[in-house]
């Protein structure tokens, strides 16, 4: 789903880890954020600049992993639309592969911030 919509953003993706966004960038080659460090626990990036990059348009998605409850995912939750597994299946076909990593049936979300950007 995410690398359909994909067009070549500085960050396809921002995830809660580093663990979370290897997957995705040996998987596929695209940029990914880990906002919360190597292990999710560290503040890498402020929310201001989390946000003037969404508003720059270099970020397209936010998925919550298990750190659904900082700052930023608070933001994404109140401001992205969440992606629904019916989105995420109709665009792969199996709802496999490429959503594994994000949606892996852990309850867990993915919002997509592309209808945020206001700079070009």
């Amino acid at each position: 789903y995410m690398l359909k919509n994909y067009s070549g953003e500085r960050f396809l993706v921002a995830v809660p880890n580093a663990g979370t966004a290897e997957s995705i960038i040996l998987g596929y080659g695209v940029g990914v954020m880990a906002i919360g460090g190597f292990k999710g626990t560290d503040n890498a990036i402020s929310l201001s600049d989390f946000i003037a990059l969404v508003q720059k348009g270099a970020l397209l998605y936010y998925y919550t992993g298990n750190n659904a409850q900082s700052e930023i995912a608070n933001w994404v939750a109140e401001n992205g639309r969440e992606v629904t597994a019916e989105e995420l299946s109709e665009n792969t076909g199996s709802g496999t592969s490429e959503n594994s990593s994000a949606n892996g049936g852990s309850g867990t979300n993915l919002y997509d911030l592309s209808a945020l950007k206001t700079a070009g």
